[in-house]
C-alpha cells in the first residue's frame, strides 16, 4: 500500500463508517461519525436508505438519522416514505433527523427549468413530512442543490436535498 493511501486511511481511524449498497455509479448511502463524540448503531440498511440510532457521548439523548438516496421514480420514492413511517411507529421515542436526496422538490420555487415536477410525487413527500410532523430546514446560501449543468434554455437546476428534523 502506498503512503497516499495508508494516510488517507489512518484519516478516518477514529470513525465509524457505513455504507450502503449502491447501482452502479448511482445511489447508495454512507453514514459516518467521530468514535468518541458518538456512539451509533445502524438499526436498518435498505438500498435507499438507512437509519441509525446515535446517542452524543457526553449526553443520554437519542438521535435517529435517516440518510436518504432516493429513487427517481416517485412510486418507489413512496415506499421509501412508507418504510420509514412504518420503521418510525415502533415507539422509536428521541429526536429523528430525515436527511438526503429526496430526489424530489417540495415546491414550484424549488426547480428552474424544465418540466413542471409532477404534482404527485411532491404531494407524497408533503404527505410523509406532515405525517410525521417534520420541520424542512432552511437553506442558507444556495437555492438549488442539483442541476444538469447546462447553460441557457437547456439549464435545470433544483432543490432535491432537504434536511427534515422532529421539532421536539
Amino acid at each position: 500500500m502506498n503512503k497516499e493511501k495508508e494516510e488517507k486511511i489512518k484519516a478516518f481511524k477514529n470513525y465509524s463508517i457505513n455504507a450502503s449498497s449502491s447501482e452502479g455509479a448511482l445511489g447508495g448511502t454512507l453514514m459516518l461519525w467521530k468514535k468518541n463524540c458518538f456512539a451509533g448503531t445502524i438499526l436498518r440498511a435498505r438500498k435507499y436508505f438507512m437509519i441509525a440510532k446515535i446517542t452524543i457521548v457526553d449526553q443520554k439523548e437519542d438521535w435517529y438519522i435517516v440518510n436518504i438516496y432516493a429513487p427517481n421514480m416517485k412510486s418507489q420514492r413512496k415506499k421509501v416514505w412508507d418504510s420509514i413511517s412504518n420503521f418510525k411507529s415502533i415507539d422509536y421515542s428521541g429526536r429523528w433527523i430525515i436527511m438526503g436526496d429526496f430526489n424530489v422538490p417540495l415546491y414550484d420555487h424549488e426547480k428552474m427549468g424544465g418540466n413542471v415536477t409532477q404534482l404527485k410525487g411532491r404531494m407524497d413527500l408533503r404527505e410523509f413530512i406532515n405525517k410525521e410532523g417534520l420541520l424542512d430546514m432552511d437553506l442558507h446560501g444556495i437555492q438549488f442543490t442539483w442541476s444538469n449543468k447546462r447553460i441557457g434554455n437547456d439549464c435545470i437546476q433544483a432543490r432535491l436535498d432537504h434536511a427534515l428534523i422532529s421539532p421536539d
